[in-house]
Formats: C-alpha cells, sequence, structure tokens
C-alpha cells in the first residue's frame, strides 16, 4: 500500500468519525494497520471509535496497545479516564483496575519527562 493510499484512508476515517459515522471509519483504519500496524495514532483512534460504539472490551484491547508502544501518549491518558469512569459505574470495575494502574504508570512517565526535560533545559544553560 502507497503513503499516499494510507493517507487518503486516514482521512477518510477523521471525516467518517467527525460525521458519526463510526463503523464505516473503522473500517477505513483497519485499512490503514496492513502497513502502519503499530502506529498509535491509529490504534487510539480505534480504541476511541470502539468506545464511542460501546464496545468496551474492543476499545480497551486497543488502547492497550497503544500504550504498549507509547506510555506516554497523552490522548491516551485522557481516554482512560473516560474508561476508568465508566468502569467505576459498571460491574467491570475490577477488570478496570489494571488499566487504572496502567493509566497511573503513564502519568509517572509523564512527570518523569517533564522533570528530565527540566534538567535538560537548566543544563543547556551552563
Amino acid at each position: 500500500m502507497q503513503d499516499k493510499e494510507v493517507l487518503d484512508y486516514i482521512k477518510q476515517a477523521f471525516e467518517l468519525k467527525a460525521q458519526g459515522c463510526f463503523k464505516q471509519a473503522i473500517e477505513m483504519l483497519y485499512k490503514t494497520l496492513e502497513t502502519e500496524s503499530s502506529n498509535t495514532e491509529i490504534l487510539y483512534q480505534l480504541g476511541d471509535l470502539y468506545f464511542q460504539l460501546q464496545n468496551y472490551n474492543r476499545s480497551e484491547g486497543y488502547l492497550e496497545k497503544v500504550l504498549a508502544i507509547n506510555p506516554s501518549h497523552i490522548k491516551i491518558l485522557q481516554s482512560l479516564s473516560a474508561f476508568l469512569d465508566y468502569a467505576q459505574s459498571t460491574t467491570r470495575l475490577k477488570s478496570m483496575q489494571r488499566l487504572r494502574l496502567q493509566m497511573i504508570m503513564c502519568f509517572m512517565n509523564l512527570q518523569i519527562f517533564i522533570i528530565k526535560k527540566k534538567i535538560w533545559t537548566e543544563l543547556k544553560r551552563f
């Protein structure tokens, strides 16, 4: 698959998502996974789309894939927060504890990154 073709599928997926056509958007993103299987943005979008469709098991799977690749992904932290809100209102609370721990680890990783960046900035002054 050509890069242009992948970009076209991604563009179509975003347009479909904006129109509320979540299933069609998912189909477009699946086509991109053929060549972009570890693209965290595509995986995140799939997780978000499945969440919108209330398919929480699939959503969780894609969000976990993003976390495995990039534990400091900002959008995933926001999604996990929404996921935890959902979990607290259902019987899935126990199964969601793993995601909560992952979310805490993401925040810690993010804080460590920010601290390292500040230290690096200070060191560059000297």
